[in-house]
């Protein structure tokens, strides 16, 4: 059953919920810009007039406050808002903007206060601040303030503004260009249409595009998914100056699907233009041996994980076999489970003279293998989350999904987009369980929720009714009325529903809005039936998840304990693409866990390609905030070298699972908080 519905915009310039997607992909990549914006019309044609003093807003920031030349006022302003004193740094900002309009000052002034202005939500004035440092053209801050004012105009639902204000800003010669080409390009996939293909191709220089523009229009072709390619290529005209890329990205793809006939088709028809013709003949052709690039593999082929292990390497050579163009070669090595057996593993694959590691997946196998590596100089992805790994040493990344970025993000929309205040939290007595609950707790208080209750279940038992009782405030009489009635005593399961008139005369036992549940989709299903006995039921109290519920296993026997759940995971569509390829290369489904291990030899991959066509050396590359195609969906390295994904928010009906649409508090709740500049909702 599809999680979304296609649908063309019968019209350019409106702003269909399939845009929404865009948001997320492009404040990951940019972290520049989210939510709150009114959509009322602009008129971005019209030249800009500096106001006078008599037409500012009385909430500009500041009268002069500081004394001082432009340059002096400009290190004040930069060192108070480095010190968080934002207020007082936007005055000093407008400040110059006023008494030294000309100055070199002047453009990142405007550029920081405009910043200001935006978290406020004061989008004209903003925007005045950016038409102005745009128009002078100074560099660098013509290239950010072009940016920032393509997506002012993008969130606005004005798509042809930004996209023009994208299409000249790729032209110049600054930092920024690659970044607004990427934007215009990303914007582009969710609402292509033949209306605005029309006016895209129109927009564009008629030069044929750059190197730099070619590589990044594979790379944002080759994170779509791939009905969406299918949809853009036919769109595009014969002379389309995007059309090689595409059909070399579509015949990945293809390549990736288990599909190789119709990715030789795609690739064939790519040589025929010299912009393609190498990468084409490079997929075509089997790659030069002396070329191999060695990637070290460290999993845990023996013990009682060995068929984990065994799961992870197949999908590391499925990635080996989607990028077959790129001459790589993997060295395994077995971490057996333990620190000291990964620690020789490292050693081992540095006499191999290995270029990058990869793995382990276990906690103190990850952590000893990164030590030992970082003493080596080895860069190492590890498959694992836990925050202190990525002390051991420069070249750390962490490959891995974020479990207590899932814990904020259900904390986030718990109380941002449904108000709720009062949580309970039912956690496994695990390492996992108490760090989820912990990483909840923290971010509900933080946003001014209470915690009512904890508890910690035993994962053996099947019968979670001792802990269920005590998150709630029981009436002892009718818990005995209760368990009288009940029609047999094991643990309830969604398949044997209570009787309705059970239910008419329950008292409300629970005095929290909201469950966490951070565990698996196996006791998920007997969790929510047993608490559903002691009336802890939707809609009164909403279950908040984590993708760990998301399994089949969830809906066998149906969902009416479910209703209402909310969960986050990563791009469903795309993951089912992946499960879908696996299962045919391997005769079995890929773990939670494979999808990392492809996507760290993808990664690799995708960053010796992008060498090959023009760009940076793969570890320059894989240290800078790029997004890269992973099975699940866009993947980026922090400057932290932790991993991050886009996440999206599931609802459990009738149906089984639906995606929630992405509201303004939803794109700004699935957003990394510290990358970018929020829009407080209700802004101009």
């Amino acid at each position: 059953m599809p999680l979304t519905s296609h649908h063309t915009p019968t019209s350019f310039a409106p702003f269909s919920n399939k845009y929404s997607r865009l948001f997320l992909g492009l404040l990951l990549s940019l972290g520049l810009l989210v939510a709150g914006c009114s959509t009322a019309p602009t008129r971005p044609s019209e030249p800009f007039e500096p106001q006078t003093k008599d037409q500012q807003s009385e909430k500009e920031p500041g009268k002069p406050v500081a004394q001082g030349d432009d340059a002096d006022l400009l290190n004040q302003a930069n060192m108070l808002a480095i010190m968080g004193d934002h207020e007082q740094a936007a005055g000093i900002y407008e400040q110059i903007t006023q008494q030294f309009p000309r100055s070199p000052s002047a453009p990142e002034a405007h550029v920081k206060l405009a910043e200001h202005l935006l978290k406020q939500g004061r989008l004209s004035a903003a925007k005045n601040h950016l038409q102005e440092v745009i128009q002078r053209g100074s560099q660098p801050w013509a290239g950010r303030g072009s940016l920032l004012l393509g997506e002012l105009f993008h969130h606005q639902e004005n798509l042809q503004e930004a996209w023009r204000i994208w299409s000249q800003l790729s032209l110049l010669d600054t930092p920024e260009a690659n970044q607004g080409w990427e934007q215009l390009l990303q914007s582009y996939f969710l609402a292509a249409s033949p209306e605005s293909t029309a006016y895209l191709l129109a927009t564009l220089s008629p030069q044929p595009l750059s190197a730099s523009q070619s590589r990044s229009l594979f790379q944002v072709a080759s994170r779509q998914p791939k009905q969406q390619v299918e949809l853009v290529i036919s769109l595009q005209p014969a002379t389309s100056p995007l059309l090689p890329q595409l059909l070399m990205a579509k015949g990945d793809l293809a390549l990736q699907a288990g599909d190789e006939v119709t990715a030789r088709t795609f690739w064939s028809q790519a040589t025929l233009v010299p912009e393609t013709l190498q990468e084409a003949q490079f997929r075509l052709y089997e790659p030069q041996p002396e070329l191999y690039f060695k990637v070290g593999l460290i999993l845990p082929l023996s013990g009682r994980h060995q068929v984990l292990g065994k799961n992870l390497l197949h999908a590391a050579q499925k990635a080996l076999a989607d990028y077959r163009d790129v001459p790589l070669t993997l060295e395994v090595a077995d971490s057996g489970g333990s620190a000291e057996v990964a620690q020789a593993a490292v050693v081992a694959l540095q006499q191999k003279k290995v270029q990058v590691i990869i793995g382990p997946v276990l906690h103190a196998a990850a952590k000893a293998a990164a030590v030992q590596a970082a003493n080596f100089q080895i860069p190492i992805m590890v498959l694992n989350p836990r925050d202190e790994i990525q002390k051991a040493g420069d070249n750390v990344f962490q490959n891995a999904l974020d479990p207590q970025r899932q814990a904020k993000i259900m904390a986030h929309y718990a109380i941002k987009e449904r108000e709720f205040l009062r949580f309970a939290i039912l956690a496994p007595d695990s390492s996992y369980g108490h760090l989820m609950a912990d990483s909840f707790a923290q971010e509900v208080m933080a946003l001014k929720g209470t915690i009512v209750r904890t508890a910690f279940f035993n994962q053996e038992s099947p019968d979670f009714s001792p802990w269920i009782k005590a998150l709630t405030h029981l009436d002892p009489k009718m818990v005995s009325r209760r368990l009288n009635m009940a029609r047999r005593a094991t643990p309830l399961d969604p398949s044997d529903p209570l009787p309705v008139t059970e239910q008419k005369d329950l008292e409300a036992w629970a005095d929290f809005d909201a469950l966490f549940l951070p565990t698996l989709a196996k006791q998920i299903r007997l969790i929510a039936p047993q608490a559903a006995f002691y009336n802890i039921r939707s809609p009164q109290v909403t279950l908040l998840g984590t993708s760990r519920w998301n399994r089949q296993s969830l809906f066998e026997g149906g969902t009416e304990y479910l209703q209402g759940a909310i969960f986050p995971d990563t791009d469903l569509p795309l993951r089912d693409q992946f499960r879908m390829a696996f299962r045919q290369a391997w005769e079995e489904d890929p773990s939670g866990l494979a999808t990392l291990t492809y996507d760290g030899v993808s990664i690799i991959a995708q960053l010796l390609r992008n060498h090959r066509m023009g760009g940076p050396d793969w570890i320059t590359g894989l240290s800078q905030p790029t997004s890269f195609a992973g099975a699940s969906g866009p993947i980026r390295f922090l400057k932290s070298g932790e991993s991050q994904r886009p996440y999206r928010l599931f609802q459990v009906d009738k149906r089984g699972v639906t995606t929630l649409p992405m509201t303004k508090n939803i794109q700004s709740i699935l957003t990394n908080r510290e990358a970018v500049i929020q829009i407080p909702q209700g802004g101009e």
